[in-house]
This record gives C-alpha cells, sequence and structure tokens, in this order.
C-alpha cells in the first residue's frame, strides 16, 4: 500500500495544529462562520509545505461551530475524504474550557476497518484514544466521541 498523501496528513496533523498553537490565529479564522475560503486557502497553503508530492482536491472540506450542553464551545472541520492510513476524516477543536485538538483517522481497511479517535497534544504528542470498527464513520459519532471525553473532564 502507498503511503499517505502528504498534503491531506500535513494540514491535519501538523499544520492546523502549527495555525492554533503556534501562531494563534486559528481560532480568529474559525470563528466567522462566512470565512470557508480560509479554510481552502489554508488547504493549499499546506500543500506548498510538500514539495514534489501528489496535490489533493480540496472538495469535501468545510467546517462549523458545535456545541456541547448547548454551549458553543468547538469547531468541527470536514475533510477530503481519506484514502491511506492515518489521513483524517474530521478535526474538531475545543476552544472552551481549554483548547484540545481531536481526529478521528483512517487505519487499516479491508474485511475489518478501522478508525482511531485521537488528540493532539500543545506539546506535539499524538494520543490514540480510541478505535472503531467502521468503514464508515460519521461526524455524529466523531462528535459523541468528543462530547465523552471532554464531558469526562469536568
Amino acid at each position: 500500500m502507498r503511503r499517505f498523501r502528504d498534503q491531506h496528513y500535513l494540514f491535519a496533523h501538523e499544520y492546523l495544529p502549527f495555525l492554533l498553537w503556534k501562531e494563534g490565529s486559528l481560532l480568529d479564522d474559525l470563528a466567522d462562520p462566512s470565512n470557508q475560503d480560509f479554510l481552502t486557502e489554508a488547504w493549499e497553503d499546506a500543500g506548498t509545505w510538500t514539495k514534489g508530492t501528489e496535490r489533493v482536491d480540496p472538495a469535501g472540506l468545510s467546517y462549523g461551530p458545535f456545541s456541547i450542553r448547548g454551549l458553543d464551545v468547538g469547531y468541527l472541520i470536514r475533510l477530503p475524504q481519506p484514502k491511506r492510513p492515518p489521513e483524517a476524516f474530521f478535526v474538531a477543536i475545543i476552544a472552551s474550557p481549554t483548547i484540545r485538538y481531536f481526529t478521528l483517522e483512517r487505519s487499516k481497511g479491508g474485511n475489518d476497518p478501522l478508525v482511531f479517535f485521537c488528540e493532539r497534544t500543545r506539546q506535539g504528542r499524538h494520543l490514540n484514544l480510541r478505535e472503531l470498527h467502521t468503514a464508515a464513520p460519521t461526524e455524529t459519532a466523531f462528535l459523541a466521541l468528543i462530547r465523552e471525553s471532554v464531558g469526562a473532564l469536568r
């Protein structure tokens, strides 16, 4: 199997965390729901970090706010369809009470498809929180995992 597509991987696992924690502008950019162009521009910019590799069409890339217990506390980013591990289906950023960064990532396929619910820390650690056996993970299931994870800390 070929390795992951650099642009897809880099966007979810390095570029967005960089904008969130190093540059500090990501939450401000996501706060404006009419700013969908920002995400496409960021996707294209992440592609420039991957010299000479396959570019991925941004079709399906979008975002919007979500809530936990009725409070708008996060942003869900929908990514182009992942094809290879560990490309992500979704990214979610919790903005309150503390900033947290979650991904739902493709793992192995075949007869027993597997995805991982993960968290990336401010220090750059990648934590596999749970594995799920599903070929078609949903936004609803991802958000339920986040609500469960965040709720456990309150």
